[in-house]
């Protein structure tokens, strides 16, 4: 919001910035909702008394809070691929602007660095859009001290075959984590060799000597 109620704050890296802030923020917001029962159990467990309580009965295990856990975690996985890849895009920006800056301002305009924010968006959530159905919610009934509980729980769906998590799970290691962060390294380092040439050349021009200036014209 600083950014945006500031025109002179306004650039190319400020819109990656702000995408990469409300993406970054989604993953923690996400992560926190979902993690909930996981953390809610173990304080219990942890401190010796018993997980299936009224709370968790009723709040938990509702239809509406459990379909949101499922919906919840495919955002976080949006969010998440959001992160890696607006995180290349400042990488490919800086890069660029230190190797290649006669041609940052055509290759880094501020129309192409909007696009390729809004598309990595949209790849984010089509790569994930399938994760929606990967899990249901059902109804069981449990005898919980000695009266019967109606539980709602998670339950993965028809689609959700070792096949499709066998091939998910190789396109996971490949887009996830091999193409960002491979991307991120190699130019990261080239961008360093880079910067400690500029570094080299700037030191042995300023350690030149300076031509010295005749007496005669001193004097003169």
């Amino acid at each position: 919001m600083i950014i945006w109620s500031r025109p002179n704050l306004r650039s190319t890296s400020s819109v990656v910035l702000v995408a990469l802030a409300v993406s970054d923020t989604l993953v923690i917001l996400t992560n926190l909702w979902f993690e909930l029962p996981l953390d809610y159990n173990v304080l219990k467990a942890y401190n010796g008394l018993s997980i299936l309580d009224h709370f968790n009965v009723v709040f938990f295990h509702n239809y509406y809070v459990q379909l949101s856990f499922n919906v919840v975690r495919v955002i976080y996985k949006m969010a998440a691929t959001s992160s890696l890849y607006l995180t290349v895009i400042i990488t490919l920006e800086r890069y660029i602007c230190i190797c290649h800056p006669f041609w940052f301002e055509e290759w880094c305009s501020y129309s192409r660095i909007c696009k390729s924010v809004a598309a990595t968006i949209v790849f984010s959530f089509a790569y994930h859009v399938t994760a929606f159905w990967e899990f249901g919610v059902i109804q069981q009934t449990y005898i919980h001290e000695g009266n019967p509980t109606t539980l709602h729980i998670p339950v993965l769906s028809e689609i959700a075959t070792d096949s499709y998590y066998a091939i998910y799970t190789w396109i996971f290691i490949l887009v996830d984590y091999l193409i960002p962060l491979t991307s991120i390294v190699v130019l990261n380092a080239i961008t360093f060799i880079k910067l400690r040439r500029m570094n080299r050349n700037r030191r042995e021009i300023s350690d030149e000597p300076k031509p010295q200036v005749p007496e005669v014209l001193i004097r003169s």
